[in-house]
């Protein structure tokens, strides 16, 4: 029997292929935006920082400081402490 855990980090492998590296073309970020979602909204860590990662940058959903910022908290909480670097852009 597949645990949930075992389900969660097939869904977060799953969107990192669609979020990088040749999947990318055949998946698309929406799809991995999808699949960061569905980890992050049952607590995983890695999906919450990504998600918020897709919302700050606005790649495969619109750009959304506030929804970033709400998905970075709950990650930094369980000690994945994903920050955006001074190089990542923000727009005017």
């Amino acid at each position: 029997m597949i645990s949930e855990r075992d389900f969660r980090q097939g869904r977060l492998r799953l969107s990192t292929g669609a979020r990088a590296g040749p999947g990318l073309r055949r998946v698309g970020l929406g799809a991995a935006f999808k699949w960061y979602r569905a980890a992050a909204e049952q607590g995983d860590p890695t999906g919450e920082s990504n998600l918020g990662y897709l919302y700050y940058r606005g790649q495969g959903t619109s750009r959304d400081y506030d929804q970033a910022a709400k998905w970075f908290r709950p990650a930094a909480q369980q000690g994945n402490s994903f920050l955006p670097s001074r190089q990542s852009p923000r727009p005017p």
